[in-house]
């Protein structure tokens, strides 16, 4: 009874701390995250992983032909060979594996997206616009006449998970919203955020450098399958900022990677998977970009450009 009685009372404080936190758009319209509604980030839940050592000691899961990184990042074929040579996208020999857009970025929508998705991508899409460099356009006209106009553009998507390629990777690159959010209608802006986040090239903070001087990973609650998706990356000119816990990049302290929980059930008073180093804290999700998600994307993605 107390347990119960304290989930509602967590449930409550999350309710009125994410009112007070709601993307809004020009014409008012806005998208309330509900922590009980959150869809979370992985790359094809519905298969079982195998888990791949390349040479360079980077691990990745590899779900049917999909190769994943950091549990929601799908890599190219490209990409996978840099890893496996290098160990990093970053080197000069693999400048080709990552890839940025210009400050122009073109999108369609996946013949089958409902509207009620729609205009929730264009939301955040606004929220993206107004606080960054960036600019989205909506090339479903020139893309469907076969101009061949439009080479590389992002297709908005409802797949399996939630998940993105990283940074531009050229021609169709797919974002996908999880089906079952498609099919009951469910805002899950946090995610579409996040997924944006990696389609401009944006990596998970957990996974920064430097986390260990900031938090604490707690491989104890963690299912052993998920492991590699908290392996950290190495530095490179991309890594700009210390670590910062009010990223979207960063993902929740309990979440869908901690034992007992899974994609589709997650008790938010679950096991941690990470704690702050200093105090042993613990996190939600974020819902706006901060400060230093701000500053990489201007800084990589800058005005003119």
């Amino acid at each position: 009874m107390r347990k119960n009685s304290f989930n509602v009372i967590i449930m409550v404080m999350l309710s009125v701390f994410y009112s007070c936190n709601m993307l809004e758009s020009e014409d008012d319209d806005s998208i309330k995250i509900d922590p009980a509604e959150y869809a979370w980030t992985e790359a094809f839940p519905s298969i079982e992983a195998d888990i791949v050592n390349l040479n360079s000691g980077v691990k990745l899961e590899k779900k049917d032909e999909y190769f994943i990184w950091q549990g929601d990042i799908v890599l190219t074929k490209t990409q996978v060979k840099a890893l496996d040579e290098t160990g990093t996208l970053f080197s000069e020999s693999t400048s080709s594996a990552y890839q940025l857009w210009t400050n122009e970025i073109p999108f369609i929508f996946h013949h089958g997206m409902p509207k009620d998705i729609k205009k929730t991508i264009l939301i955040i899409i606004d929220l993206w616009e107004k606080q960054t460099n960036i600019r989205f356009r909506n090339v479903m006209d020139e893309v469907s006449n076969d101009s061949n106009s439009i080479p590389d553009y992002i297709e908005f998507m409802n797949g399996d998970g939630n998940w993105s390629s990283l940074g531009r990777i050229g021609g169709k690159q797919q974002l996908s919203i999880d089906k079952a959010n498609i099919n009951q209608f469910t805002v899950y802006g946090q995610s579409i955020i996040h997924a944006i986040g990696h389609a401009i090239g944006m990596f998970n903070t957990q996974n920064q450098y430097d986390r260990d001087e900031y938090i604490i990973i707690h491989h104890d609650n963690i299912r052993p399958a998920k492991y590699v998706c908290f392996d950290k990356q190495s530095k490179s000119k991309y890594s700009i900022g210390k670590f910062d816990f009010e990223s979207i990049m960063l993902s929740p302290s309990v979440n869908n990677f901690s034992k007992g929980n899974n994609y589709n059930s997650v008790d938010l008073n679950g096991s941690p998977t990470m704690t702050s180093e200093s105090n042993n804290n613990t996190w939600m999700f974020n819902v706006k970009l901060s400060k230093a998600d701000i500053a990489w994307v201007n800084k990589f993605y800058p005005s003119g450009n």
